[in-house]
């Protein structure tokens, strides 16, 4: 029996981000702050994953989980329509 390897939507987790990549992170996530507090939840998400695919260390993985969380519960419909 041979194993079936699936692809994975995650991106590998590069070593260490550039500064340069710590800052665009950093200003993805602040701009991801500022459209959830708007009520934009879906910029916010995307600012978000943007922001952890440039810095695995970028507070804006915690961020993006919590908003999928919050998402899951008040949106329920969105997710099991």
């Amino acid at each position: 029996m041979t194993a079936t390897h699936f692809q994975s939507n995650i991106p590998s987790a590069k070593a260490q981000p550039t500064e340069t990549e710590r800052q665009e992170a950093q200003r993805l996530y602040e701009a991801g702050n500022a459209e959830r507090k708007q009520g934009h939840w879906a910029e916010a998400q995307n600012l978000y994953e943007q922001a952890a695919a440039l810095d695995s260390s970028s507070p804006a993985v915690a961020a993006r989980q919590m908003l999928a969380d919050i998402m899951a519960f008040r949106c329920k419909d969105y997710y099991n329509p």
